[in-house]
C-alpha cells in the first residue's frame, strides 16, 4: 500500500502518537515537499533516492540533531512506501552521526546579562521565561497563548508526555512577555508571508510561533 502524507499522519494518530510527534512529522514532510516544489499531498509520488540525496545536500549546514531527526522521519516515510534499500554511502549521508563538540559552559550571571543585552524582545521573553519557570526548552516552544493566565503557565500533559504541571512567572518574565505579546502579531504575519504554504500560518497558537529545533538554532 502507498501512503500519502495525510494518510500516513492519520495512521500515526490511530497509533496513539502524541500531538507533538505528529506535528513534527508533518512539519518535516512538508519542508521536504516544499524543497521538491510539489504539493505535500503528492509527496509519495516523488520518493526517489536522488531527491533525498539532493535534500541532504540542501540541509547539510543544519545542526546534526536537526538532520538526524529529519532523516529519521523521512526514511520511515520512505520505508512504509516500500523504499528502503540504500547503499553504504547513501546510508552514511542520510544517517549522519552527531559530531558536534559539546560546549557546555556554566551559565553565569554575567553571561545571562550579556545575553539579555544582545537579545531582541522575543529572545528576552524566552530567556526570562526559562529562568523564571524552570521549563524545558521543548516545553516552552509548545506553550500556547491560552496556556498563559496572568502569572500562571499551564504545561499540558501532552507536552510533558506525563502529568501536566503549573509554573509561575516572576515580574521580570511577565514584563518581557507583555512586551513580546505586543509584537507577536507582526512577527507571526512576517513568518506567514515567508512560509505561506505552511499549515500553521496566521492560525499558529504557539506563544513563540516556532519549533524547538528552530528556536535552538536561533540561539546557537
Amino acid at each position: 500500500m502507498v501512503y500519502s502524507v495525510p494518510q500516513y499522519l492519520k495512521r500515526l494518530t490511530l497509533a496513539n502518537r502524541s500531538t507533538m510527534t505528529i506535528k513534527l512529522y508533518e512539519s518535516r514532510l512538508r519542508h521536504y515537499a516544499d524543497f521538491l516544489e510539489v504539493p505535500v499531498e503528492d509527496l509519495h509520488n516523488h520518493l526517489t533516492k536522488e531527491n533525498l540525496i539532493d535534500y541532504a545536500e540542501h540541509i547539510q549546514k543544519k545542526a546534526s540533531t536537526t538532520k538526524q531527526t529529519t532523516f529519521s522521519i523521512l526514511l520511515r516515510f520512505y520505508k512504509v512506501n516500500g523504499i528502503q534499500a540504500f547503499d553504504e554511502l547513501e546510508t552514511a549521508i542520510l544517517k549522519p552521526r552527531n559530531y558536534d563538540e559539546p560546549d557546555d559552559k556554566p551559565l553565569t550571571l554575567e553571561i545571562l546579562q550579556k545575553m539579555m543585552e544582545l537579545a531582541n524582545p522575543r529572545e528576552r521573553a524566552i530567556i526570562t521565561m526559562l529562568i523564571s519557570t524552570g521549563m524545558r526548552a521543548g516545553e516552552l516552544c509548545a506553550i500556547r497563548l491560552d496556556d498563559i493566565d496572568e502569572d500562571l503557565v499551564r504545561i499540558r500533559p501532552e507536552v510533558t508526555h506525563q502529568r501536566g504541571r503549573t509554573v509561575w512567572l516572576n515580574a521580570e518574565a511577565r514584563e518581557a512577555l507583555d512586551l513580546w505579546l505586543t509584537l507577536r502579531d507582526d512577527y507571526q504575519a512576517a513568518i506567514h508571508n515567508k512560509y505561506y504554504t505552511r499549515t500553521t500560518g496566521l492560525a499558529d497558537t504557539r506563544l513563540f510561533c516556532s519549533t524547538y529545533e528552530t528556536t535552538r538554532e536561533n540561539f546557537l
